[in-house]
């Protein structure tokens, strides 16, 4: 529990504490003059109570008035001599010494029942409506930002997903039906409630999800925004941002590469077609990339251009155009398929994540694997690859806002991608959360090496019913076990 009287952070907060002693001296004072110790006692309370100290020093300080009354004698003494006051010493001793220990106890009572004492009507009368409000609502802890996942049963508390754990990524485990969606619908109403940025990649394709969370951003005035591989859906630019080099990174990630020497030619075609795209002014979409990537269509745009320089460098790549006709022809395959439109930004409402982040909107991407299975791999490693370049992009420019992206079904389109951004998002405010059935599903996309990736990468765990006793054994080593038998 975060401790209820928070750091001193301003000079109002010491005069507010200075006021409430004095006053406190005065009037206990004034109305037993004579018995100045027990006055001392009840300051030392007050004084606890307020300030930023450390509990245990005063309980040590307690203890040490009791185990050494010459030292407090003599204190006591010097103040009482300075006030031309008679006092009983070895008394007035063991009243400081109560009074350091019963402020001490005092104050952890009130740290710890702080939350039903601000409920209780006596709080309210004497706290609330007198000076000390002022007091306790400076003390009283500013709410921390975060996802409410549930309740501790045991305890009776919120449990809580603040907003700098989730920094430290999260990942949501569990078989089909034990509330993995429940659990991240939490923290995607909170962060609609908050308008705080959210994208969310969807790699099993469920609509009804995206509808309910529709409605309720347009309930909450949040921009939402909906692609979607089957039924109604807005276009997508996923070569919106970025320079060449970054759009020219995003396409060639797309794929695994064999050998290096092929990835290399690829890079150099790749650079080639959007620096003269670039130049030429032309917007830049897949549709766009895809027409030419066409030999003869770069020719054309570079007598356009006339520039020679060019036109000798695509003389140049025209004999390794053979190296490069896998890339070119999945590209092809996309734009000439049922889901082709999608990437046709000439028109119609268009997706582009510079776009969403400015407007701190949610963008909700439904892939459909059952439909689409490979489309759908390469998309979600596209999408992976925008959201990458755009966190570049504000790191670049000092911008770390919190931003939610959140994975679900996450093995469909896992890869170096995702672990390269949740490797390197924290810079940028990024929340990642990973949802998967079980580790065996990450295990047959990459291995155990990206299993191992994904784990030391993750410092949050919701985990859900597991039916592989092996993937149980994984999760119980790394968050412990409590033996019960």
């Amino acid at each position: 529990m975060e401790t209820w009287f928070k750091r001193l952070d301003n000079s109002e907060l010491l005069v507010q504490k200075i006021i409430v002693l004095f006053i406190g001296i005065c009037l206990v004072g004034a109305s037993i003059h004579s018995r100045i110790t027990i006055s001392i006692s009840i300051c030392v309370c007050l004084f606890i109570i307020f300030t930023r100290l450390p509990v245990f020093i005063f309980i040590v300080l307690g203890i040490l008035l009791i185990l050494f009354s010459d030292l407090g004698g003599w204190f006591i003494s010097a103040l009482a001599f300075s006030l031309n006051i008679n006092l009983d010493v070895t008394f007035a001793n063991l009243q400081l010494a109560f009074g350091l220990i019963v402020g001490s106890l005092l104050r952890v009572l009130l740290q710890s029942y702080q939350s039903r004492l601000k409920h209780f009507w006596p709080y309210k009368l004497l706290i609330k409506k007198t000076i000390f409000g002022n007091v306790a609502k400076q003390h009283e802890p500013k709410e921390i930002q975060g996802s409410i996942l549930g309740v501790d049963s045991i305890k009776n508390t919120e449990v809580k997903l603040t907003d700098i754990d989730a920094n430290h990524h999260t990942l949501a485990i569990g078989t089909t039906g034990t509330g993995k969606t429940t659990a991240i619908s939490n923290i995607v109403q909170s962060a609609i409630d908050r308008n705080i940025r959210l994208f969310y990649v969807d790699g099993k394709g469920d609509m009804n999800l995206a509808i309910r969370m529709q409605d309720y951003a347009k309930k909450k005035n949040v921009p939402f925004y909906i692609f979607s591989m089957l039924g109604e859906s807005s276009r997508y630019n996923p070569l919106a941002s970025g320079g060449v080099t970054s759009k020219k990174d995003r396409i060639i990630e797309l794929r695994r590469w064999s050998e290096e020497h092929y990835r290399k030619i690829a890079e150099g075609y790749l650079q080639t077609t959007f620096a003269l795209l670039d130049e030429m002014k032309l917007p830049i979409d897949l549709n766009t990339l895809s027409r030419y990537l066409d030999m003869d269509e770069l020719f054309l745009l570079a007598r356009e251009l006339k520039d020679k320089n060019m036109m000798d460098k695509l003389t140049r790549m025209e004999n390794n155009k053979k190296d490069v006709s896998g890339l070119v022809a999945e590209i092809d395959n996309l734009i000439n398929s049922e889901i082709g439109h999608l990437f046709d930004c000439s028109h119609g409402d268009v997706i582009t994540l510079e776009k969403a982040y400015r407007e701190k909107a949610i963008v909700y991407f439904c892939l459909s694997p059952l439909a689409f299975p490979g489309y759908a791999k390469t998309l979600g490693k596209l999408i992976i690859n925008d959201i990458k370049s755009l966190l570049a992009g504000n790191i670049t420019r000092g911008k770390k806002d919190i931003i939610y992206t959140i994975f679900d079904e996450f093995s469909v389109f896992a890869g170096d991608q995702i672990v390269n951004l949740i490797n390197q998002g924290r810079e940028a405010g990024v929340c990642a959360v990973l949802a998967t059935q079980s580790l065996s599903d990450i295990s047959v996309v990459g291995g155990q090496a990206l299993v191992g990736q994904i784990l030391n990468n993750c410092n949050n765990y919701i985990i859900q019913r597991q039916n592989n006793p092996n993937d149980a054994s994984v999760l119980a080593d790394i968050i412990g076990i409590i033996r019960c038998i």
